[in-house]
């Protein structure tokens, strides 16, 4: 979420508010109705060219103006066509890595490699995986 001096915040007529989940946008918020701006929580995206028609056609009652968008509004099946391949991309590394954790450990096991070295192998193959399934860093 950007951050706006003082000076930026008496002179904007309209502000947009946005970030994830527990970025502080309901804060903010309530900052600004303090401030006296109408405010308009999880606005979506449809309805942006409406928002601006009233607020141009009543400006005396719209002065101020703050809007907060949710960065998860918008086109789902859109998202979704473009999450669906990145889904399908992740399962096939993943089921790739799985494959190969367990041809090594196969490998392991016939050439018998001291245990120590072969668990933590598996747990570095393993940490990988899950880094790259779920994007944990």
């Amino acid at each position: 979420m950007a951050v706006a001096s003082a000076n930026d915040i008496a002179l904007a007529d309209l502000v947009v508010i946005s970030g994830l989940s527990g970025a502080g946008k309901t804060a903010a918020t309530k900052l600004f109705e303090d401030l006296g701006y109408t405010c308009m929580d999880n606005l979506p995206g449809e309805l942006l060219p409406d928002l601006a028609e009233l607020v141009s056609s009543d400006r005396q009652r719209f002065e101020k103006v703050a809007i907060v968008l949710d960065v998860r509004a918008g086109n789902a099946p859109l998202a979704l066509a473009l999450a669906l391949p990145v889904l399908v991309f992740k399962l096939a590394v993943g089921g790739f890595l799985l494959a190969l954790i367990e041809t090594l450990s196969a490998k392991m096991r016939i050439f018998r490699v001291p245990e120590f070295l072969g668990t933590a192998f598996l747990l570095a193959v393993i940490g990988l995986l899950v880094n790259i399934l779920l994007g944990v860093s």
